[in-house]
């Protein structure tokens, strides 16, 4: 198994045999926001033309995991594309009318086999990160567990999904018995929020304040569910943007840690 992390939550996956699983393309602006991926500062809506996907999961509605400009200019109408089967189906019913044929919708946990590929699709059971009891009946968000039976090797890509450590639990218990274990995971170490840096009652200082206090909070939250999975590669995905235009100022609020801040977590923690 090949993985390559584009930017943000979009991965390429390519088996020993070629075979190759997309998730989450988007490359340029944001629809609707102030917000740009990076590291790729190029707008490329031809981009899945150019990786020549065999299949495509897309993990929720939000736009910087389901870019209709990049899903809509696929010249390949026959790519398979996968999606949670969610109780609302107005993520099946987007991409279908974007003139995608082939898109497939998994039920939860259970195992879905594409040439070397094993894959299961990993629901949302909370709506916040903090575990925070509310009432929403949410059902919104995934994750995904990849299994190349080639190189038997497993790979867990938690997306955005706020999932609670009982889901990584579950989602550890079916790697080993499926799988003997979970070789590499990604999981977000930085927020994909609007706070501190949009919020003008703020001033500078208080703004560098909670930057500090949310990326020490999210390293932790990162860590704690490597250490649920017992994993030893991590890849810090999902959650990377940058602010441009008339924004670009605020970017030194945003509450992203560096490589090297990641660096000097992970190593003090623990080997990964």
């Amino acid at each position: 198994m090949i993985i390559k992390h584009i930017n943000n939550s979009f991965f390429e996956i390519t088996s020993e045999r070629r075979f190759k699983l997309i998730c989450d393309p988007w490359i340029g602006g944001m629809k609707d926001t102030g917000t740009w991926s990076y590291p790729n500062l190029s707008s490329n809506k031809n981009i899945l033309n150019k990786l020549k996907p065999d299949l495509v999961y897309i993990s929720h509605l939000h736009s910087d995991h389901y870019d209709e400009n990049i899903i809509k200019n696929l010249k390949n109408k026959k790519t398979k594309f996968i999606v949670k089967k969610f109780r609302d189906q107005r993520l099946k019913n987007k991409i279908e009318s974007l003139g995608i044929k082939n898109v497939i919708e998994l039920q939860e946990w259970e195992p879905f086999k594409f040439k070397n590929f094993e894959i299961t699709i990993i629901p949302c059971d909370e709506s916040n990160n903090q575990e925070i009891d509310t009432f929403i009946n949410y059902d919104l968000d995934t994750s995904i567990l990849i299994y190349d039976k080639k190189s038997k090797t497993c790979f867990y890509n938690n997306v955005d999904n706020p999932c609670s450590l009982n889901i990584l639990k579950k989602v550890k218990n079916i790697s080993k018995k499926r799988y003997k274990k979970i070789d590499i995971a990604s999981f977000a170490p930085r927020p994909a929020s609007e706070y501190p840096q949009n919020f003008i009652n703020l001033t500078n200082n208080q703004k560098n304040k909670f930057k500090n206090l949310i990326i020490k909070r999210t390293l932790n939250n990162a860590f704690d569910k490597c250490n649920k999975l017992s994993i030893k590669n991590y890849i810090p995905a999902g959650g990377n943007f940058i602010l441009y235009g008339k924004y670009h100022k605020m970017q030194k609020y945003v509450a992203h840690p560096s490589i090297a801040e990641m660096d000097n977590f992970f190593i003090k923690k623990k080997k990964l």
